[in-house]
């Protein structure tokens, strides 16, 4: 039924308006209602496949039945837009249509556009390329427990092998960036696959001493600093700025959270078997390498692309737009390192003395919401402006940081989890399309690789503030303090961004 995991037949979904019919005594009445089509369609993508199919009869079978003048408008409107409608066609125009049948046809408009985009070649190469990118974190640290055994070393060594990783992926992601914008995103992108690769397999074939192990891992963070901010760049290169490209992003999202969600559990796998073993998952960028490589066909910059009248000093500190939005993804991630993934677990235990096993199980709760949740940005969008998006996604996750220290209840934690990772898949999601959207061609890359500096920031930052927090109030201060963060960060968004 469905085509690539999240693609549906038809190019847009099986539903396509926000219309109830009511049949009564011969009469049809529409109840044209926003927030309908948004939750059937996540009704849909988990997977209700009668509901699904009878949405779509009926709306196959209503299609037409607009009484009056607005059926012909609709119509008329739908035949403009496919050139088919009078001599040689012409441009639907929103003036010319009334609200209602404008609204409906944009939005038919719009799942039209989103529906090829995971039947894009250059796309899925693009995820399976993100994908590739995220093992070398979460698909390393089980094995962290066994790394201490065998080697001998402490737990606070041990944590450079994640210290040591990251580290250059701050320095230079801006530099690789904008070398990107200069000489082309394959040129670069290629290299830093086939890098990453090599240095991390490398890393399954040390067995002593550590310090040759954190200087394989340091060269496979320089390998690995520009993938994800070069993966969403190329994605924003696909398309044009709308529809097809915010779900293209969105898409990518929810990969990457995918990735981060599964790769413990391989990882763990792997590191039962010898605790080197899931340092080899990095191989994996090989053939995404090959596949970047021989297989993408990405437009890249051309001349008059990277000539535009705006400097690169003006686009970072004299729009305060792009600078408010690469501030929210830093303060996004300080919450989400700082409050959730750090004390989280801390929380659990005092509370509820609960098991390392069940923590991880519930703190993993929110990866699943998060990747949900980026998928829809493109839907949630039609109704809603994406800078609205980002200030109430603060405020979402705002919400469930102050709820958790009050939940009576182990089971509640979960709901908690699941409402805290709907903020994140929004908000990222939407930042990144707001900044494809504001920043000339010219500077794309380097402006998207210096959101993934500020992403860096926000995670470096975030456990060392409420690290603060926790040494003066307590457990619980920490989620009051990410709490009023997210309010403060939700307001700003809500007044600064338009």
């Amino acid at each position: 039924m469905r085509r690539g995991g999240f693609a549906r037949p038809g190019g847009g979904g099986f539903v396509k308006k926000a219309a109830v019919e009511v049949r009564a005594g011969g009469v049809d009445e529409r109840l044209h209602v926003a927030p309908t089509v948004f939750f059937a369609d996540v009704v849909e993508r988990a997977g209700e496949a009668v509901v699904s199919v009878f949405l779509r009869v009926r709306r196959r079978s209503g299609k037409g039945e607009r009484p009056g003048e607005e059926q012909g408008e609709c119509e008329r409107a739908e035949g403009r837009s496919r050139g088919t409608h009078g001599q040689g066609g012409s441009t639907v125009s929103e003036k010319s249509l009334s609200p209602r049948c404008y609204g409906e046809f944009a939005r038919e408009k719009a799942d039209d556009a989103e529906g090829g985009v995971l039947a894009n070649r250059n796309v899925q190469i693009v995820l399976l390329t993100t994908l590739a990118s995220v093992v070398a974190v979460s698909g390393v640290t089980p094995a962290f427990p066994r790394i201490v055994r065998a080697l001998g070393i402490s737990q606070q060594q041990v944590g450079l092998l994640v210290t040591t990783f990251t580290v250059p992926g701050v320095v230079l992601t801006p530099v690789f960036g904008a070398l990107a914008d200069r000489i082309g995103r394959k040129a670069v992108l290629v290299p830093s696959l086939f890098l990453f690769a090599g240095a991390g397999t490398a890393c399954a074939f040390v067995r002593e001493p550590f310090e040759v192990l954190l200087a394989l891992r340091a060269v496979q963070g320089v390998g690995g600093a520009p993938i994800v901010a070069l993966c969403v760049t190329i994605l924003s290169d696909l398309f044009e700025a709308g529809p097809r490209r915010t779900a293209a992003i969105g898409y990518n999202s929810a990969a990457l959270n995918l990735g981060t969600a599964a790769y413990p559990s391989v990882g763990g796998v792997l590191a039962a078997v010898a605790w080197y073993w899931p340092f080899a998952l990095a191989a994996a960028a090989v053939p995404a390498g090959l596949l970047v490589l021989f297989a993408l066909k990405n437009p890249e910059p051309s001349n008059e692309d990277t000539e535009s009248d705006r400097t690169l000093r003006s686009v970072l500190l004299g729009d305060r737009e792009v600078a408010g939005l690469l501030l929210a993804d830093a303060l996004l991630f300080v919450l989400l390192f700082g409050s959730y993934l750090t004390y989280l677990p801390e929380l659990l235990k005092e509370t509820f003395q609960a098991r390392s096993s069940v923590i991880g199980l519930l703190v993993s709760c929110s990866s699943a919401s998060t990747a949900l949740c980026a998928t829809q940005v493109e839907r949630l969008a039609r109704y809603v402006p994406k800078e609205r998006l980002v200030a109430a996604a603060f405020f979402i996750s705002a919400g469930a940081l102050a709820a958790m220290p009050h939940l009576p209840r182990l089971w509640m934690v979960p709901a908690a989890a699941v409402v805290f990772g709907a903020g994140p898949g929004i908000a990222i999601t939407a930042v990144i399309a707001l900044l494809t959207e504001r920043v000339p061609v010219a500077f794309r890359a380097t402006i998207l690789a210096a959101n993934s500096t500020a992403i860096r920031a926000g995670q470096t930052a975030g456990p060392l503030l409420m690290g603060v927090v926790i040494a003066a109030a307590g457990t619980a201060a920490v989620f009051y303090a990410g709490a009023a963060v997210g309010v403060l960060a939700g307001l700003a968004a809500w007044a600064g961004l338009e």
